[in-house]
């Protein structure tokens, strides 16, 4: 492989400044980078403050590529590393890795794909950056590691793509570091299970619309590509092919959170963030500007390092991208599930038809995709992102999906207690309009409020009302917002909902309350939230807006249809918006939904 005095001039110059800039406010504490807050696991909770395994191996990495770490601190990083591991090959779990050092057990079985992503990677493409009194530790550790991987990849959870996509990576690559043969063979069988998986069904629970987890996804993807031996050439032209239709969904989307979007962080509705994705998708060319608008978003980090080294032609030689507007992309992403997305010049609108996009995926005690999700959004360029979310009071407090922040892992579901209703979102999209239905069905948990509700934090416009329409009035663009028909706690059948307005700040919040009350047990067969949205873009005069919506016609019928048993609140629904210009239609059959 290649060495690091053969990289561009220009290249090594952007790397070594990069490490300079995410590496000079590291806290270092007995050979392991030590955060000041609790770790994220439910073990390092507990801590005030814990010693991470992950940053230290990019800052080792990256460090020993770079020249800039003397072989007696590497070693005290390395030894410290390894400490992190389960070295005793009779523990089922050998091989696997602690994410913090204050842990007694894993607690997150994806610590050992990113602390060995870093030095997998170095070793590989790089393979004299560690100095020879530290080989054997690292042999030590990646034999170890093998067998870790080869065992996840063995019956492998193919819905969970940046973790089973990083394992594999680590499988293929190690085993060409250590020349093991039946290992090799083993990661290739998995990927080409994998690719088929892809291609057949899709992406599993959706990460291929997740700005966080598409870097972990793309460099995991990478990574294999390069390990690869020429006679699997075949192999790798497919996962070739499936990162350039990433890239092309992020060239497609363009700098900035994604609309909409799963296993996002970005409670705070942020339209714009820094991610070297726009750097790879040549859609931004300057890194260590993209790294210096991150002092905020905080997006970046040392595992950034490992991106530009695994893409370094991607943005070495950088090609400008031409993004048009209005333009429509619909995203496959599992099964029968996708996602919709419209770019107009002042912002976006975009929908996933059914989530969860996999069963058994939405809620659980200590994990769930409904908290981390954002299934129906909008974005105002320069502004905003506006956000659907329900919103459970119950014990004195409140449960969001999305949710209010990242804190909310250790306890995620929507409700305090362990058992769930069936929690669905359903949307219909044609361009700039859109229709929602969501519905929580078999629902007995406690609360004292039951709503859905549109976010908007800092918002700096109007706020309009045209009789069933409320409108946020921006500078550049205007949204318009309509509840339907809905089914609240104390109806049986869909009847006209209306929104209560609510301001806390800078923030707005348009909300359809399904219950409020005593706090006590809610026993429904069904409950129904339904919205109409109007993206109108550049359209800014009160007038003009006003006189858009009214050439805009709503249908919202309801009915048995004769062939199975139903009550009022299983009849087939049909919802229908048109205008002069377009026209969007949904139909919503309980019997026929997705089961979360």
């Amino acid at each position: 492989m290649k060495g690091f005095d053969t990289m561009d001039a220009n290249q090594k110059s952007v790397i070594s400044n990069v490490y300079d800039e995410l590496a000079r406010n590291l806290n270092w504490s007995d050979g392991l980078v030590r955060i000041s807050h609790p770790g994220h696991t439910r073990e390092a909770s507990q801590h005030a403050e814990c010693h991470e395994g992950r940053t230290s191996a990019d800052y080792y990495a990256v460090g020993s590529l770079l020249g800039r770490i003397d072989e007696l601190q590497g070693m005290k990083i390395l030894t410290e590393l390894s400490k992190l591991q389960i070295s005793d090959p009779q523990h089922p779990q050998y091989g696997g890795m602690r994410w913090y050092k204050e842990e007694t057990v894993i607690n997150d079985t994806n610590a050992a794909f990113f602390i060995l992503m870093p030095l997998t990677t170095i070793r590989f493409l790089y393979p004299g950056s560690f100095p020879a009194s530290q080989i054997g530790m690292l042999d030590t550790m990646m034999d170890a590691g093998l067998e870790w991987f080869a065992h996840e990849c063995t019956d492998p959870i193919l819905y969970y793509p940046n973790k089973i996509i990083s394992d594999g990576a680590l499988l293929l690559t190690l085993s060409r570091i250590r020349s093991h043969e039946i290992y090799y063979s083993k990661a290739v069988d998995f990927f080409e299970k994998w690719e088929a998986y892809t291609i057949c069904r899709g992406w599993g629970w959706g990460e291929n619309i997740s700005m966080h987890y598409l870097p972990i996804i793309l460099n995991a993807l990478s990574l294999a590509c390069k390990a690869l031996k020429p006679a699997e050439a075949e192999l790798k032209c497919k996962l070739q092919k499936q990162m350039d239709a990433l890239l092309d969904y992020i060239r497609f989307q363009g700098p900035g959170e994604l609309v909409p979007s799963i296993r996002s962080y970005n409670f705070d509705g942020k339209a714009e963030k820094s991610s070297f994705l726009w750097i790879i998708a040549g859609l931004r060319h300057n890194v260590m500007d993209e790294i210096k608008q991150d002092s905020i978003v905080n997006n970046w980090s040392l595992t950034a390092m490992i991106s530009l080294l695994l893409f370094e032609e991607s943005w070495n030689e950088p090609q400008t991208v031409q993004l048009e507007t209005p333009r429509v992309r619909k995203e496959h992403i599992f099964d029968q599930s996708y996602s919709y997305t419209w770019v107009g010049q002042a912002g976006r609108l975009g929908s996933i038809n059914q989530f969860p996009v996999i069963p058994g995926s939405y809620q659980w005690p200590t994990w769930g995709l409904g908290w981390q999700s954002f299934p129906v959004s909008f974005r105002i360029e320069g502004a905003q992102l506006g956000y659907l979310r329900w919103s459970v009071k119950e014990n004195g407090g409140q449960r969001t999906h999305p949710a209010r922040n990242k804190e909310t892992y250790l306890s995620p579901a929507l409700f305090g207690e362990e058992w769930y209703p069936d929690v669905q979102t359903q949307c219909a999209q044609a361009e700039h309009m859109l229709l929602v239905c969501r519905s929580m069905a078999g629902i007995n948990n406690q609360a004292a409020e039951l709503a859905d509700e549109w976010v908007i934090h800092r918002f700096e416009g109007k706020i309009l009302r045209m009789e069933d329409w409320v409108i946020l009035q921006y500078k550049q663009a205007a949204v318009a917002i309509r509840a339907l028909n809905g089914i609240s706690y104390s109806q049986q059948e869909r009847a006209a909902q209306g929104i209560h307005l609510k301001q806390v700040g800078e923030s707005v919040y348009l909300r359809q309350v399904l219950y409020s009350g005593d706090e006590t047990t809610l026993q429904h067969p069904r409950l129904e939230a339904a919205w109409a949205v109007l993206f109108l873009d550049n359209i800014t005069d009160k007038a003009e807006i006003l006189q858009r919506l009214e050439k805009v016609a709503i249908a919202d019928i309801s009915r048995p249809d004769g062939e199975v048993p139903r009550i009022s609140y299983h009849e087939i629904r049909q919802l229908e918006m048109a205008d002069d210009s377009c026209k969007v239609a949904l139909t919503i059959d309980p019997f026929s939904m997705n089961k979360a």
